[in-house]
């Protein structure tokens, strides 16, 4: 007998005294499959909650960074001094020249005429604020007013123009909305 012939009639027997478990090699698949099925989605589900979390996370720190260059470049476009002539009002001693300086970094000085007296030496304040919308101020606080108030603004050439959205103070309003602010 030839060789090729004894190795097949080997393989032959060797395969045949061997029984494969094919019920059970067909159950592991099935059970790995369906791991397969019923995970996917959980990673799936999985990884769309961690987009948003990301999204929920960054987004306000991505806003936050535009809404801070953009108020920037707005109070660098503004940053000048601008000067407003009030008319003598009855009650309010608040006639005269008056000049509000705005520093690049959104801060601002505010200075009334030579020799003004209200209960101290000048307009107390401990700040100015602008923004790219609104200003924010206490001035006036320990002389005329409590509290704060707010202003929107708009800029017109060289005129700096102030409208109150809240302000119970009626110096900080007179002085602010009544004049003419030009740089």
């Amino acid at each position: 007998m030839s060789f090729e012939r004894r190795l097949r009639d080997g393989l032959a027997a060797a395969a045949a005294r061997v029984e494969p478990d094919t019920e059970r090699a067909l159950v592991r698949v099935w059970l790995h499959r369906r791991r397969r099925r019923l995970f996917r989605p959980l990673f799936g589900a999985v990884a769309v909650a961690v987009a948003v979390a990301m999204i929920v996370l960054l987004v306000p720190v991505f806003l936050a960074i535009s809404a801070e260059r953009r108020d920037e470049a707005v109070t660098r476009e503004l940053a000048a001094t601008y000067t407003a002539e009030l008319p003598d009002t009855p009650g309010l001693n608040l006639a005269g020249r008056w000049f509000l300086t705005v520093r690049a970094d959104g801060s601002a000085n505010v200075g009334g005429p030579p020799g003004l007296t209200i209960r101290g030496p000048g307009p107390a304040g401990t700040y100015v604020r602008l923004d790219d919308q609104r200003l924010r101020t206490n001035l006036f606080y320990n002389d005329l007013c409590t509290g704060e108030g707010l202003y929107g603004w708009r800029r017109d050439g060289d005129v700096l123009i102030f409208t109150v959205v809240e302000d119970t103070c009626a110096a900080r309003r007179m002085l602010l909305t009544t004049s003419t602010w030009n740089r």
